[in-house]
């Protein structure tokens, strides 16, 4: 059998697999990306302009603008927030940032399993994917 021989059907499960395994290394992407893009404004902001007091209340404005990107994105994903926001939005984690990304994940424990087929056949029917 060739790869020629098998339909794009098949290889679903496949590309379920990857795209379960890239949602649920995003949360972490995340924490990462707003750490690279923290350090890359801290440069701009101290090397290319001069000192101003301000620029301390502009870095809790970044952290907010981006755990709330990153919250927004995972719901489109998976249903629910993103893990590891405390995380994001102040630097450091707490017992009660754990006790919220373990409700989270059970929440995408439920999503996944119980709710996630029929909302995956309509992004599959609106980007022409199904077979019928």
């Amino acid at each position: 059998m060739t790869q020629d021989d098998v339909k794009v059907k098949d290889w679903r499960p496949i590309k379920s697999l990857a795209a379960k395994a890239a949602v649920s290394h995003s949360c972490r992407t995340n924490v990462i990306q707003n750490h690279l893009s923290k350090e890359a404004l801290e440069y701009f902001l101290h090397n290319i302009l001069p000192q101003d007091s301000r620029f301390g209340g502009l870095m809790l404005m970044h952290s907010e603008l981006w755990a709330d990107n990153g919250d927004l994105l995972s719901k489109i994903y998976t249903g629910t927030g993103a893990l590891k926001s405390d995380v994001t939005r102040s630097g450091k984690t707490s017992f009660a940032g754990m006790l919220g990304d373990a409700t989270k994940s059970l929440n995408r424990f439920v999503i996944n399993n119980f709710q996630d087929k029929d909302r995956q056949e309509v992004i599959d029917l609106l980007l022409v994917r199904l077979e019928f």
